[in-house]
């Protein structure tokens, strides 16, 4: 049985879902596909599977004006990946203007093409290259490499190197545990060759204790046995540890038993204050 099977509507609440039903043949899926319909007030909102439960076609309305019908179509491979998502139209888009994605045979995106006109496109290229890198071409022909940190998985989510199509490049540093500990981003600028490095310092439990600005210094934090941030100093000193925060530069901070964000209260040489209710500040104090 499935989940849609499962679900049980709820006439008597404004917002229900309707179980799924196997349909008749419908702008142009196959007999036997799946139709789920969610509501709230006026809003409607249609769904159309096929066999494997794959969002085919996507109907979104206000079912209180005929003319707020959006469709939107999707396609996908043998392994279930998206190969085609088209943009939202008034009426069933088909195999109309849209995005389509390609895939090599290990499951990477090596390009995503999108309509620019009825029948020309703006296509994005990856290539992976040796030493765990891509190097990505957009319409405008512009390259960028990137380079990552990993070790028993192919993960891109810590890159180390970044060079820019406008020859800037930006190189991380990181620990083992994949956290940066400095951020460099140099080039060119008016004829010689610049450079500004922005460093980050952690604690005992992998927690941010010092960011230093090349602008403007150190800045200190700390936290609470939750990891809730109850205060920060700026303007500190840019050595490489983890300060105790002076207490003429401190700003506090509060939080009720829901780790909720109560207060933030400045140092004595800046005795500003304010209270806040479910993110927004409900009073506040100056001198």
């Amino acid at each position: 049985m499935t989940a849609f099977a499962r679900q049980t509507p709820s006439p008597t609440r404004a917002h229900r879902r309707r179980r799924g039903a196997r349909s008749r043949c419908h702008s142009g899926l196959p007999i036997g596909h799946w139709r789920h319909t969610e509501s709230t007030g006026s809003y409607k909102k249609t769904t159309y599977f096929d066999g494997r439960f794959r969002p085919l076609l996507t109907l979104e309305e206000d079912t209180a004006n005929a003319a707020s019908k959006r469709y939107t179509r999707r396609a996908f491979d043998h392994d279930n990946r998206e190969t085609y998502a088209s943009y939202p139209a008034a009426s069933d888009p088909g195999q109309g203007a849209g995005t389509r994605t390609s895939y090599d045979a290990l499951g990477r995106v090596i390009s995503t093409a999108q309509n620019d006109g009825p029948s020309t496109f703006l296509t994005t290229s990856t290539a992976y290259l040796s030493g765990f890198q891509t190097r990505t071409s957009n319409p405008r022909g512009q390259v960028t490499t990137v380079s990552y940190q990993a070790y028993d998985t192919p993960d891109t989510s810590a890159p180390i190197s970044i060079l820019g199509p406008d020859g800037v490049t930006t190189s991380i540093a990181r620990d083992g545990f994949g956290m940066p500990l400095s951020v460099t981003r140099s080039g060119l600028y008016d004829g010689p060759p610049v450079a500004a490095t922005r460093r980050y310092v952690y604690d005992g439990f992998e927690r941010l204790c010092k960011r230093i600005d090349p602008e403007a210094g150190g800045t200190l934090f700390a936290y609470d046995g939750v990891g809730n941030l109850i205060a920060s100093a700026e303007g500190q000193s840019s050595s490489l540890s983890c300060d105790a925060i002076p207490a003429a530069a401190r700003i506090s901070r509060s939080y009720d038993h829901r780790d909720r964000l109560l207060s933030v209260v400045a140092s004595s040489a800046w005795p500003i204050s304010a209270l806040v209710d479910s993110g927004w500040i409900s009073a506040a104090t100056a001198p």
